[in-house]
């Protein structure tokens, strides 16, 4: 579900404690098995593109890629596996260097078979400076904006390194309880 924080008028260095926060009281409630926030829900077709690079090869050579800022248990909530690398994690931070998990057609275009470990570029645009990543997993393809498409080539950010964290999000619960209960229980929170 999409929650929006506007009301509570965070400052923006103060957001991604508070959605923390948020995500550890959702984790508590009994009956959840996994929890996580996006920017994108998956098949919504709301996600954003650019372009990116391998870190040292031409920028000529760039790919366009979907992405979507996500909590470090999108994959694990999703049941989406990682094929290599490791998830995100407590050492994703936002002081730390930027780190990303990408999808299997991403590595195809590329035509890189070993991808953890090695960066690439963001493109710049009117709003963001050109940024480099680096690769610490890669995740099985899922179906991202629509259940038709073909594979995408999907960039995954953390969410923890989000340098504008905005006031509104996405959240995702699996749970095991009724839907009605469910429901009560995650008002409460």
């Amino acid at each position: 579900s999409r929650v929006g924080f506007n009301r509570l008028k965070i400052a923006p260095e103060n957001r991604l404690r508070f959605r923390e926060d948020l995500l550890q009281r959702l984790r508590a409630i009994p009956g959840v098995e996994n929890v996580t926030d996006m920017d994108a829900l998956p098949l919504t077709g709301g996600s954003r593109g650019n372009n990116i690079w391998l870190e040292g090869k031409n920028p000529d050579d760039r790919i366009n890629c979907s992405f979507n800022r996500v909590g470090a248990d999108y994959f694990k909530t999703l049941q989406i596996p990682l094929i290599d690398g490791r998830p995100f994690n407590e050492t994703d931070g936002p002081n730390t260097p930027k780190t990303a998990i990408v999808s299997q057609t991403f590595a195809r275009m590329l035509g890189e078979s070993n991808l953890v470990g090695r960066r690439f570029v963001v493109e710049s645009t009117p709003y963001e400076p050109e940024t480099a990543y680096e690769i610490v997993g890669v995740a099985r393809d899922a179906k991202f904006e629509d259940l038709r498409e073909e594979p995408l080539a999907v960039v995954y950010l953390a969410s923890t390194q989000d340098p504008a964290p905005s006031l509104g999000r996405q959240f995702l619960i699996r749970s095991n309880l009724p839907p009605a209960e469910f429901t009560a229980s995650v008002s409460r929170s």
